[in-house]
Order: structure tokens, then C-alpha cells, then sequence
């Protein structure tokens, strides 16, 4: 209790405001955009992610890119600092297929780009299923929209309306222009930017207290949009979900250690304490998140991975409470580890967004989204557990700890069909308040019913005699790949359906790629592992 204590207390150390450099007023000022009054820095690192494919891109910040696209725009034009990874459309515009970044100039001297331009648009607008190619068009068309209105001042709404608290008005805006006040803004905005481009501290210093000075008289936050602000300019900085995956990665390694090569019970102790760090940190993280955007953190593909993890690992936690099983939380901490790792790496939509106008009901997100995707937590961990058996069951270890761990497996599957059946029930009432109707076969409700039932068959096949233990880690491994589908399939591959708020792109080489491996792994192990038992059944 009194390290828990004290890990609280510098948790909330490290969220209180410190002394403010230029740059860090800087990152506070307010920025309408897409529908959010946000923090400047929420939206520098965003732009930065969207154009680059880095939040703090080539050693700069996000803050420190953005004020560098408003420098000459002859300079900034010629920086190659726009990403492209596509080789079929680099071969099409001509250039090296091995270069990652470009500059603005070069897409720009392209003849046929606005006509590529509209040709995607409007395969979006049939809902057609576009192809990489046209995934990687699209994501040019956007960093050249980002670029220009970054630097014309039309994307900048960063001056307050006179007449709407909330409404905030772009650099460019003929209204602003017009109004002697707002003009102080923008000319003091100016200067910042002129002072970090040209290297004169003194220039930024001045032109940071008159734009400080001028807003605070026409732009009037309640405290808690200031404490909102504080913390999401610290959530970007501090990066908790970074930090969870470190002791979750601790804890794998410590009680791997403990599993394999020695029997003190310390590293087990350290291993637990090392788990409690990240998860309380992974809860930190949720709870800022929450907090700052005053909704449940599943919205996105993104949300519902780290909020998967958390699952996975308070499931560990209640059902482990009194006794940390070590084969259990192996498979907890492997779970967390890698889960989070995943999601900062892969290109995911992590910004912190407005809700599709579907999801705006935090009752309805509480109640059944986050049902479904606690639902994944538990599979996840019977996944991770049913590979762990495999592994044990053809090194030779004790059959104790294999039916221990098979115990375990099976508990996480009843858990999981238990929180998917409810948040399928709950989902239905949803979409009849929703859309008119309880179920409609809908793809993301059909591939969810389907993991119901293959789960289901699972469990009801070992009940009959049908199958027994090596069957049921199996066969879980099979059922795994529909949760996946149902999962990321259904959004990132078919592409279609009511669901269309959580739908994305990419990355659907490695889906195939997963496909095949886990069957492999099924297939395989269960040829090696019957052939190895047979002896061991004639010899008995």
C-alpha cells in the first residue's frame, strides 16, 4: 500500500504544470480543429504524423515543424520532408523507389495530380475498396492540403470570435483581417514564427508575450478546459503507454527468469510489483485519455487495442487476486508487453478525435463497446495460453503445470464467450435505438456471432468426449483467427457495413500472414503432439 502510495503521488507530481518555457506557452494555445478546441501541440504533432510519419519528426518537435512550415515558403518547399512509402505510385510520379521522403515542388510538378486526386475521391464517394496505390494518393492529397493550409494560415484557427467563445477563427480569415484586435494576434503570431526560423530568441520571447497578453483578454477558459489542456500537452510528452509496455516488459523477462532458471521467490515478488507498476501506469494512461477527451477511450482502432490489453490484464488480476499463477502471469505481462508495443508501432490512428456522430452516447460505449472489446482481453489471453502449452507440452515439462495451464485456458475462454455474448445482446439493443433494428446480419455482427459459435463448439465438443485437451488448445488457436477477423477484418479488409465509423486501411499481408502462421502452429503441433502420445499410450 505504501509503494502504491508513493507511485500515485509522483504520478500526480509529474501531471501538475511546471515552470513554463516559451515553447511550452506556446504548446497551450488553443487551435480549433476538426471540431475540438485543442492545444497547439496536439495539433503540430498530429500534422507532423499525418505529413512525415513522425510525431517529433528529423530531431524536431511537433511545435518546432509547424512553426518551420510557416518560414519562407521557397525554403519550405524544398525540404523533402513528405512521406511516401507506396513503390508503385513512386515508379508512377518517377521517383526513386528506395527514397522515403519528397518535397512539396516535387509532387507539385507532377501533370496528372489533380486528376489522380479527384479519380480516388471518387471511388470514396461509391464506397469502392480502394488499393494501396490509392491509399498512398490519398494520403498525398492530404499532406499537401495539411502543408498548404498550415502555411497560408487557413488551417491556424487560433483567433478567438469575437462573438462565439466557440469559435475560433484562422490566420487567414478575412474577418480577422478586418478587425484591428485580431490582427495583434496574428502579427504577434508572426513573430513567434520568425523568431524560431531565424534563430532569434529574443524576436520569439516578444512576439510569445504579446500573443499571450492579447488572448488572454478574448479568450476565457473554465478551469477545468485549462487542467484538460495541461494534461494533454502532458500525455503527449510523457507517453504512459510507452512506459506500461517497459515494466509489463520488466515483468515478462523477470518472471520468464523465475520460470526457467531458479525458484527465489524475490524475482517472483519483483515480477509482481513490476506488473502492478505498468498496469497502473496503462490505467494512468485510459484515465488521462478519459479525462481529457470526456468520453471511454474505444473509438478508434487504436483505443480498443490498449483498452484490449488493460482488459486482458485486469482479468489476470481478479482471477489471480490471492495467487499469482506464474504460467498466468507470464502470459498477462506477455500480453501487455507486446500488445502496447504493437499499437505504437504500427501506423494507427492514435490522435486524440471528436466521436463519429453514431458513438456519442459514453452509455451505450461504456455498456457495449467496451464489453466486446474486454471480450478480446480474455480470448487474447487463452490465445497466449493455449501457445504456452504447446510449448510446454513438447519440451516435457510436469504434467501438472500443463493441466494448470490448460485450467487456465479454459477460464479465459469462458470468460471471453460470456463478455461477447453480452455486449452482442447489449449491441443489439443499440442498434435497435440506433438504426431501427435488433440485428440486420451486418458484417461486423455476423463475424461476431460467428466467434460466438466456434467458441461455443469448442467448449461443447470437449463437454461431448469429442475432443480433449490438445484438441480444445488447438482448436482455440482457430477460433482466435475469427476473433482477429471480427476484430480488424471486418474494418480493414471487407470494408463494408453499418459499422463504417471504425473502418481503416493497410496491413492486410500481415492479417494473411497471421492467418497462416496460427494454422501452421495448430496443424504441426497437434501432428507432433499425437504422434508423441501415441507411444506414451501404448507403453502405458
Amino acid at each position: 500500500m505504501r509503494s502504491l502510495i508513493v507511485l500515485l503521488s509522483a504520478l500526480f507530481f509529474l501531471s501538475c504544470p511546471q515552470a513554463q518555457s516559451v515553447m511550452d506557452t506556446i504548446k497551450r494555445y488553443p487551435i480549433l480543429d476538426q471540431g475540438r478546441i485543442k492545444p497547439l501541440n496536439t495539433f503540430a504533432r498530429e500534422s507532423a504524423y499525418e505529413i512525415t510519419g513522425r510525431e517529433n519528426p528529423f530531431t524536431m518537435t511537433g511545435i518546432e515543424f509547424l512553426l518551420m512550415l510557416l518560414d519562407n515558403p521557397d525554403k519550405v518547399t524544398l525540404h523533402n520532408f513528405i512521406r511516401l512509402d507506396n513503390a508503385e505510385l513512386k515508379t508512377e510520379f518517377g521517383f526513386p523507389v528506395k527514397e522515403k521522403y519528397f518535397n512539396f515542388q516535387q509532387f507539385l510538378k507532377q501533370p496528372n495530380l489533380s486528376s489522380l486526386f479527384d479519380q480516388v475521391r471518387e471511388k470514396g464517394n461509391r464506397k469502392e475498396k480502394l488499393s494501396p496505390r490509392d491509399e498512398a494518393v490519398r494520403k498525398v492529397e492530404h499532406s499537401l492540403h495539411l502543408i498548404s493550409g498550415i502555411m497560408s494560415g487557413e488551417l491556424l484557427a487560433i483567433i478567438p470570435d469575437k462573438t462565439d467563445p466557440a469559435k475560433f477563427l484562422p490566420l487567414s480569415s478575412l474577418e480577422v483581417r478586418q478587425d484591428q484586435e485580431q490582427m495583434k494576434l496574428v502579427s504577434s503570431f508572426v513573430k513567434i514564427a520568425r523568431g524560431y526560423n531565424e534563430k532569434t530568441p529574443e524576436l520569439m520571447l516578444e512576439g510569445t508575450n504579446e500573443f499571450s497578453s492579447s488572448l488572454s483578454g478574448k479568450w476565457n477558459p473554465s478551469p477545468k478546459q485549462i487542467s484538460q489542456f495541461d494534461q494533454e500537452v502532458f500525455y503527449l510528452d510523457f507517453k504512459p503507454y510507452r512506459k506500461a509496455a517497459l515494466f509489463y516488459g520488466f515483468s515478462l523477462l523477470l518472471i520468464g527468469f523465475f520460470l526457467q532458471f531458479t525458484t527465489q521467490s524475490m524475482l517472483k515478488t519483483m515480477a509482481q510489483a513490476c506488473f502492478w507498476v505498468g498496469f497502473m501506469l496503462h490505467t494512468y494512461a485510459l484515465g488521462l485519455r478519459v479525462y481529457i477527451l470526456d468520453r471511454p477511450p474505444v473509438s478508434n482502432m487504436y483505443e480498443s487495442v490498449v483498452f484490449m490489453a488493460w482488459a486482458a490484464a485486469l482479468i489476470f488480476l481478479i482471477t489471480q487476486w490471492r495467487r499469482f499463477d506464474s504460467i498466468y502471469h507470464l502470459s498477462a505481462s506477455l500480453c501487455g508487453c507486446l500488445t502496447l508495443v504493437m499499437a505504437d508501432l504500427l501506423p494507427m490512428n492514435s490522435s486524440l478525435g471528436v466521436l463519429e456522430a453514431v458513438l456519442r452516447s459514453n452509455y451505450w460505449l461504456i455498456i457495449h463497446v467496451m464489453t466486446i472489446v474486454a471480450s478480446y482481453g480474455a480470448y487474447t489471453l487463452a490465445a497466449v495460453l493455449a501457445h504456452i502449452y504447446i510449448i510446454m507440452s513438447m519440451t516435457s515439462r510436469s504434467p501438472q503445470t500443463i493441466k494448470s495451464t490448460f485450467k487456465l485456458l479454459l477460464n479465459s475462454i469462458y470468460v471471453g464467450s460470456v463478455l461477447l455474448v453480452a455486449g452482442l445482446i447489449l449491441g443489439g439493443v443499440w442498434a435497435n435505438e440506433s438504426w431501427g433494428r435488433f440485428w440486420g446480419w451486418d458484417p461486423k455482427e455476423t463475424w461476431s456471432l460467428i466467434t460466438f459459435l466456434g467458441y461455443m463448439a469448442v467448449l461443447h465438443a470437449r463437454k461431448a468426449g469429442k475432443i480433449r485437451e490438445l484438441g480444445v488448445v488447438l482448436w482455440s488457436l482457430i477460433c482466435y483467427i475469427l476473433v482477429i477477423m471480427t476484430w480488424y477484418g471486418v474494418n480493414y479488409i471487407i470494408g463494408a457495413g453499418l459499422h463504417s465509423y471504425g473502418f481503416g486501411s493497410g496491413g492486410t499481408h500481415w492479417f494473411w500472414l497471421f492467418v497462416v502462421v496460427e494454422s501452421s502452429i495448430a496443424l504441426i503441433s497437434g501432428w507432433i503432439l499425437t504422434r508423441k502420445k501415441k507411444p506414451q499410450a501404448i507403453a502405458s
